[in-house]
């Protein structure tokens, strides 16, 4: 699953903040969202145990990258994860959430559903995903469209993309945050974010020249960049 997600302040709650906190997980990416109503959105885990694709789940408190999560979680104030979305299958992105589960809930799982065998192309990704598959089983699991709107309460969370599609309509927003998950190169146009004009937007990560093309590139750089 490669997914964008667009966030939109609501006007009732634009007072307080919108807060977001980039976890370094070396790999994939992991991003902590807390709303104006307290609500945390979590996207992606990142890599189990010590940090690589062969890496296993083991000992919570030794994991690098739930150890990371938990470290902003803690800065956040909050004590459980309302929503994890989960952009795609690889271990660099599920492969943290067995650790991470076990030292703060997780409520709600948000995803595209299941693997394919041929994302075994990128080694353990089918292990790594029955890691995740064994979580998400205890607790609530939605599967949104692109258009979907997440039950979010004080902002507005829409899937603008998933597994290649899009929605073809162009919105605007006061406050906007753009988040990418890595996509085909040929599918990161976004036209329901063109001419959005949020104040941060993430940029494209993972490493791979697949991940997203120089032209997804290009219209991100100019506003404040992480990488």
């Amino acid at each position: 699953m490669a997914a964008a997600l667009a966030l939109m302040l609501a006007p009732l709650l634009a007072a307080r903040t919108l807060d977001i906190y980039f976890v370094d997980v070396e790999g994939g990416q992991s991003t902590l969202i807390v709303t104006p109503a307290g609500q945390s959105l979590l996207v992606d885990t990142g890599f189990p145990g010590d940090g690589t694709f062969a890496s296993r789940p083991g000992d919570p408190r030794q994991a690098r990258d739930a150890g990371r999560i938990l470290l902003a979680a803690r800065d956040a104030g909050i004590k459980r994860i309302d929503f994890l979305l989960t952009t795609h299958f690889h271990a660099d992105h599920d492969g943290g959430v067995v650790e991470l589960a076990q030292q703060i809930p997780i409520r709600t799982f948000i995803d595209h559903g299941g693997v394919l065998p041929e994302a075994e192309s990128v080694a353990g990704t089918l292990q790594a995903f029955g890691w995740y598959e064994a979580v998400r089983a205890k607790g609530r699991h939605l599967d949104p469209k692109p258009g979907d709107r997440l039950p979010l309460k004080g902002v507005e969370a829409v899937v603008v993309s998933a597994e290649g599609a899009a929605v073809q309509r162009r919105r605007r927003a006061e406050s906007a945050v753009r988040g990418v998950g890595p996509a085909a190169a040929g599918a990161e146009r976004e036209p329901a974010l063109d001419g959005l004009p949020p104040p941060v937007r993430d940029v494209p990560f993972s490493g791979s020249g697949r991940s997203h093309g120089n032209a997804a590139v290009r219209a991100r750089v100019p506003e404040r960049s992480r990488r």
